[in-house]
């Protein structure tokens, strides 16, 4: 590695998502049936980092199915190596999603949860 080059860490991840996005969504019709067929809509997100360098977070603005607001936490382990990611909207209110629980190699991330 060159001398003038710093080593990108594992918890700089999701670095790319930093900021404020206008984001095209895709999304199943039925997930987990088989299905082809996709529903497409537009969302607002604006992401950023959490104190510390404990992960980050991003808030999600859509008029999709009547409209909602949803939030991702992710959290870095450097001891597993992995993020876990959390999610709550509003049209569940009170609820936390169980996280997905991954990492990235190169560009690509896998990130699995029992569902």
């Amino acid at each position: 590695m060159r001398a003038d080059v710093k080593e990108r860490t594992r918890s700089q991840d999701f670095d790319f998502w930093m900021g404020r996005w206008a984001v095209r969504n895709r999304r199943l019709v039925q997930r987990l049936a088989g299905s082809d067929e996709w529903d497409e809509f537009d969302s607002k997100v604006a992401a950023r980092t959490l104190p510390g360098g404990l992960g980050n977070e991003d808030v999600f603005c859509t008029d999709y199915g009547g409209g909602f607001v949803g939030m991702s936490f992710r959290f870095y382990d450097p001891d597993t190596d992995q993020w876990s990611i959390y999610w709550a909207d509003s049209r569940r209110p009170g609820l936390l999603d169980p996280p997905v629980i991954g990492s990235f190699d190169g560009d690509t991330g896998v990130f699995e949860g029992d569902d």
